[in-house]
């Protein structure tokens, strides 16, 4: 196994991913007539969902350490918020959880399409 691999499977982003994934489905809308709340959690689910498929299908030899460092930061944010939305249902966290989201988009789905249409020669 690689070191890039090892480092991969061993960085801490892993365990906060994975606390993510278990807590997701527990995030409901106290109030489905407010479109706002259904939206963002909503968003909430499918960008973890896309998120998880990408972490899923990489190819951590081509991913630097620096990029898992990147997402541990925003994937322990995220976690925060939702944990705090748990707590108080305070819909504002749930934006603030999407947008550490939009951050670990902007880290790994460049490195994930490049390696979906091939390496460059």
């Amino acid at each position: 196994m690689s070191r890039w691999i090892e480092t991969f499977e061993n960085h801490p982003f892993q365990s906060n991913w994975e606390r993510i994934l278990r807590v997701i489905g527990e995030v409901i809308v106290d109030d489905e007539t407010i479109v706002t709340s259904v939206e963002e959690i909503a968003r909430l689910n499918k960008v973890v969902e896309f998120l998880n498929n990408l972490l899923k299908s990489c190819d951590p030899e081509l991913i630097p350490e620096s990029t898992w460092n990147n997402f541990s930061t925003q994937s322990n944010g995220c976690l925060k918020q939702i944990n705090s939305y748990q707590s108080n249902r305070n819909i504002i966290h749930i934006t603030n959880a999407n947008n550490h989201l939009d951050n670990l988009l902007t880290y790994i789905r460049p490195v994930t399409w490049s390696t979906e249409f091939g390496h460059p020669s």
